[in-house]
């Protein structure tokens, strides 16, 4: 048996909501790509784990707010207070 990690270059498919802010966002395209390939795979994993899109998206939107306002330094912590700030907004 072997264990294949499919086509995505982060071995995750990357979410549609993710993608598109990824596309249309230059700052946080570069800020995101500045990240090492583990830190962008576990983000693309955090926001991928959700299955309905609307998750996703209320996912990837706190990803984008703390990387711009932090300048692409990431820290989980203040991450996931974020996160939890605008899943109880």
């Amino acid at each position: 048996m072997r264990l294949v990690w499919g086509d995505s270059e982060y071995r995750y498919p990357v979410p549609e909501p993710l993608k598109v802010f990824l596309e249309q966002d230059e700052e946080f395209d570069r800020q995101f790509h500045a990240l090492t390939k583990g830190r962008r795979r576990s983000l693309i994993y955090l926001t991928g784990s959700l299955k309905h899109p609307n998750n996703q998206l209320n996912r990837a939107l706190p990803i984008m707010s703390h990387l711009k306002e932090r300048r692409g330094k990431l820290d989980f912590n203040q991450l996931n207070d974020k996160i939890t700030y605008f899943t109880d907004h």
